[in-house]
């Protein structure tokens, strides 16, 4: 991709014939818009990299709450806020750019505030996650946190401060090897170590058994761009039987907790324009790994240069309140990958992501090639609900890696404010998979840059090409029994064609019941009302 080239901002000031800072960011949206709709069309393998415009040329806000400054941090071409803690919360909001409108997500909330041109104020009664549309291009999201779920304070006993290790808080020097340490220290003892407030550089840290770490609210752990260290990181963790890198590394550990109101930072949105697509495929920001007991809440993921949140052969994973924050302008950026994985809850997350929300997968990309096939947790009873997504790809998925088996899935009481497709199950490597429910979910928007879909069933008997297939010891297959699919509401009905298809008598689709299925409000009682393809070897589907 040509680099952008800052001319264009003085190009763009003369062609809107005004100098209106609100004229400007308006074109510039319509610039960003353009370069990823040629980047994805011009590479299809989902290798793209878009470079935005630079923060600056985007709305500059305050924000109040309770009558309070609140921090609000730009990351590209949006803006965040996570809120104080309370119950209640009275917002006002102000910008460098007049408010001509506003659109509140979820709508399912019923949320409408007030609005004139120079401001927009909302009560919220509880904690919520929004994402405010302003002028139907500038996206501010607002985290309204209720009560952290483990606070710890100065003098709690048991709580030990990262700073009288003396690392550096300015960000400017690696501070891996001391955070290391003070993690050791305390996961000997069962204490919880306290991240102030301050940035760290750090390159992987790894969380052993009894780590519980506190990031308190302006703490920034951030992956340094030390490329030499990392790639050198990576042999070692070959070595290990471990693929992946990640600044959070969590690897044959048990009861582990991460919580507190500061900040993960991938640094992705640099370090993808150093890394090509196939080194940039390394990077994780939280990798959990053969491990039990893990509990994160509370915290801001954000910004890896590819997954966010990988959770391979574990179980008793825990996600609540958690803020994932990926770029939409690099391929790849899935927010959360339950992977070979069993007993995950994803509970009240936010997820912002060019990639899948939250995918259920069985894959075989990140095993030691020595990992005997029996040790492979299939996965198995896990949930995502009362969730925010935003993606530009699937939101409530299973596959596309599907080696072993799935049963137990459930979606429920989500919201999907953009998606490509709003409910996929994709077994392409052969998985028998069982027991799926999507319940009571919404979305607003289906398609962005693509061409959008509802749902996607496809269950196929062939080994992904960019595997080996002596990794499973048994043929190939693909079944998909027992789907329920309840109370599902679309706002619109997309343009594309969903599918429901399997491809032979032992690769089938058996017992899929949509009941109160919703798209405009009319309910759907066939699948030609909602334009959508059922092939061969798929039986027992139902409609109530």
């Amino acid at each position: 991709m040509k680099k952008f080239i800052p001319l264009l901002f003085v190009l763009l000031f003369f062609a809107s014939g005004t100098s209106a800072p609100a004229q400007i960011m308006e074109n510039i949206d319509q610039w960003l818009q353009d370069q990823i709709r040629k980047e994805v069309k011009e590479k299809k393998d989902w290798k793209w990299v878009v470079k935005v415009p630079s923060e600056d040329h985007f709305p500059t806000y305050s924000i109040r709450v309770n009558g309070k400054k609140t921090d609000v941090i730009k990351f590209q071409e949006i803006a965040y806020a996570d809120l104080p803690c309370s119950d209640k919360f009275e917002i006002e909001i102000t910008a460098n750019i007049p408010f001509k409108s506003v659109d509140v997500s979820p709508h399912s909330y019923k949320l409408k505030g007030n609005l004139n041109e120079k401001s927009f104020k909302i009560s919220l009664d509880r904690p919520r996650k929004l994402i405010l549309t302003f002028n139907n291009n500038h996206r501010l999201f607002l985290f309204a946190n209720g009560p952290e779920k483990y606070p710890a304070r100065k003098n709690d006993s048991g709580v030990i401060f990262l700073s009288k290790y003396h690392p550096d808080r300015s960000g400017q020097k690696d501070a891996t090897a001391i955070i290391q340490k003070a993690i050791d220290d305390t996961s000997k003892k069962k204490e919880t170590l306290y991240i102030g407030e301050g940035t760290y550089r750090i390159n992987q840290l790894w969380l052993k058994n009894n780590t519980a770490l506190y990031l308190e609210k302006g703490a920034v752990l951030k992956l340094t761009d030390d490329e030499k260290t990392q790639l050198k990181i990576r042999e070692k963790n070959l070595e290990k039987g471990i693929q992946f890198i990640a600044p959070i590394m969590i690897y044959k550990a048990n009861n582990v907790r991460l919580s507190g109101q500061g900040t993960i930072d991938g640094n992705g949105d640099y370090l993808a324009f150093k890394n090509d697509f196939t080194r940039r495929g390394y990077y994780r920001l939280v990798h959990i790994l053969d491990s039990k007991n893990v509990e994160v809440c509370d915290l801001i993921l954000k910004n890896p240069q590819r997954w966010n949140s990988h959770f391979a052969n574990s179980e008793n994973i825990i996600y609540e309140n958690v803020k994932i924050i990926n770029s939409i302008n690099i391929c790849n950026t899935d927010a959360i990958d339950p992977d070979n994985s069993r007993n995950v809850l994803v509970q009240d997350v936010f997820a912002y992501s060019s990639d899948d929300s939250v995918v259920v997968k069985t894959s075989a990309r990140w095993h030691d090639s020595k990992r005997p096939e029996e040790s492979f947790l299939k996965s198995a009873n896990i949930t995502a609900r009362n969730c925010v997504f935003w993606t530009r790809a699937n939101a409530l998925k299973i596959g596309t890696e599907t080696f072993r088996d799935i049963e137990n899935v459930l979606f429920e009481n989500n919201d999907i404010i953009n998606a490509y497709c709003a409910m996929t199950i994709e077994l392409k490597e052969g998985s028998k998979t069982n027991n799926v429910r999507f319940l009571n979910n919404r979305i607003q928007k289906i398609g962005d840059v693509h061409k959008g879909r509802i749902l996607n069933f496809l269950v196929r008997e062939y080994i992904y090409s960019s595997q080996k297939t002596e990794v499973i010891d048994r043929p190939s297959y693909g079944q998909l029994t027992n789907v329920v699919i309840r109370d599902f509401f679309a706002e619109s009905q997309p343009a594309s064609s969903s599918k429901i298809a399997a491809c032979s008598d032992t690769s089938f689709i058996k017992g899929i019941l949509f009941e109160n299925f919703r798209i405009e409000g009319k309910k759907i009682e066939s699948p030609e009302q909602f334009r959508c393809k059922v092939g061969k070897f798929v039986s027992d589907l139902e409609f109530k």
